[in-house]
């Protein structure tokens, strides 16, 4: 396959550069014909390409949804086992449930807190309000709650 850049090679090899003459005008003309077939491939690989970014963007969205639905079921399934198992561990030989315990911060009112803990408006900075409230400061509108956790192996 020729490439563009060759046609327009040959295209100047048709002309005498001295002159301007044109050598060969059949040749030319087949040239001329060969860049613009060429030009228009390039142009519809273009929209082709655009095309696809468009068929790629969609596709990413189902699989975005997909991925949402995923995680929403195995929260529910954890939700399901740690109901199910009432903090108990269980083992097979194929998996093992177990609970590792952790603390978050439940923040009931952003409003009441000192501004020390809000890193942005209206975001929270969770992490120095729980070392706070883990130091034994009182603050209206937060607490440590005791969580458990599942894990899946």
């Amino acid at each position: 396959m020729t490439t563009l850049y060759e046609i327009e090679q040959s295209i100047l090899d048709c002309i005498d550069m001295e002159t301007g003459e044109i050598i060969d005008k059949q040749r030319l003309d087949e040239l001329n014909l060969d860049k613009e077939r060429k030009l228009e491939n390039v142009a519809l690989w273009v929209k082709n390409l655009n095309s696809d970014i468009e068929d790629y963007k969609a596709e990413k969205q189902i699989f975005e949804k997909k991925i949402k639905a995923t995680n929403d079921k195995i929260e529910w399934l954890k939700n399901y086992l740690t109901n199910s198992l009432n903090g108990s561990k269980f083992k097979t030989a194929r998996v093992s449930v177990s609970y590792r315990n952790s603390e978050r911060v439940v923040v009931e009112d952003a409003t009441q807190l000192p501004a020390t803990f809000i890193s942005f408006e209206p975001k929270i900075d969770k992490r120095s309000l729980k070392e706070a409230l883990k130091n034994g400061e009182n603050l209206a509108g937060a607490y440590l709650e005791q969580c458990s956790n599942i894990q899946i192996r």
